[in-house]
């Protein structure tokens, strides 16, 4: 796994500068990928397109003095706590998706200098054309993260306008394949192959099939779960067994045990596990999951029972 400028992110300084790998019993491209490439055949030709007139109405932020503030104290590396920073996060993942959508918002945000202003993790300068909603994924995170109800308003919109994505998306997939498609439909088949790797792993005993089978099983878990998230984002219809959102708390739990070197942890590494805030989000828009809930007593003593197996 190597970053954009071709050092990889165990190595020391000096290991940066020499081209050395240091010394961690891990060798350069034995590192697992975290963050690997959407499918294929699931990358769209021509890139997502929304008229200027099913957007919503959009301002350009006016940047204030807490907000210049806050970009000084990203730059001397302090940390942003509480609502301000969030209400940050989501002014700055909303900025870079509407510029991405619309060329005027995009020139209007260059020309306020407020996306180079705002080069927070979810508020990095344009990513370009959406070909695929992993080009989002920044905002995504973001949006699952926000849970202060003094930003409810902007976590609505952010929730609005990646919904809008998402559902043109899969309007624009379904023409290029020719066949209907949906995120939950992609997200069960691609945990059912991922399962169907992990009990097969048991049986490599070559490190370097190995290494390959364990990409594979991380690449499955992975989109697993962001497709799932994104078939609850989108409000697709929702399917009565509610068995998505299991299987979605299972990715994760499968994805935290493995290291990014290469090893299959016997339990999951809770800082890699996303915290209940994030699961609490998936549940609230998962109506079949809900429904079965209500309905079926011993379901939702096990949906209880993951959900607090996740960190606050």
């Amino acid at each position: 796994m190597q970053t954009s400028c071709g050092v990889l992110p165990f190595q020391t300084t000096e290991a940066r500068s020499s081209g050395r790998s240091t010394a961690r019993s891990v060798h350069p491209g034995h590192a697992l990928n975290f963050e690997p490439a959407p499918p294929k055949l699931d990358v769209l030709q021509r890139p997502v397109a929304l008229a200027p007139e099913r957007l919503p109405a959009y301002r350009v932020p006016r940047d204030g003095i807490i907000l210049k503030l806050s970009s000084l104290l990203g730059s001397l590396g302090w940390s942003q706590r509480g609502e301000q920073s969030e209400l940050i996060q989501a002014q700055s993942a909303t900025a870079i998706v509407m510029g991405c959508l619309s060329p005027r918002i995009a020139r209007e945000l260059e020309e306020s200098g407020w996306l180079a202003l705002r080069e927070t993790q979810a508020g990095r300068r344009c990513v370009g054309p959406i070909t695929h909603p992993y080009g989002l994924m920044a905002a995504f995170r973001t949006l699952v993260r926000l849970n202060s109800e003094k930003v409810a308003k902007e976590r609505r919109f952010l929730e609005l306008v990646l919904a809008l994505v998402l559902r043109q998306y899969t309007q624009q997939i379904d023409g290029q394949a020719l066949i209907k498609f949906s995120f939950h439909t992609e997200a069960r088949e691609q945990f059912l192959r991922s399962v169907r790797l992990e009990r097969s792993i048991t049986k490599i005993a070559n490190p370097e099939d190995r290494q390959g089978l364990l990409q594979q099983l991380h690449d499955c878990y992975y989109n697993a779960k962001n497709y799932y998230m994104f078939s609850v984002i989108s409000r697709e219809k929702a399917l009565a067994d509610g068995k998505l959102f299991m299987m979605y708390c299972h990715a994760a739990h499968s994805l935290a045990r493995l290291s990014w070197d290469g090893s299959l942890l016997e339990h999951a590494h809770v800082r890699r596990l996303p915290n209940r805030t994030e699961v609490m989000f998936m549940y609230r828009r998962d109506r079949g999951a809900q429904e079965r809930c209500a309905k079926d007593a011993d379901f939702q003593g096990q949906v209880k029972a993951l959900i607090a197996s996740f960190p606050e």
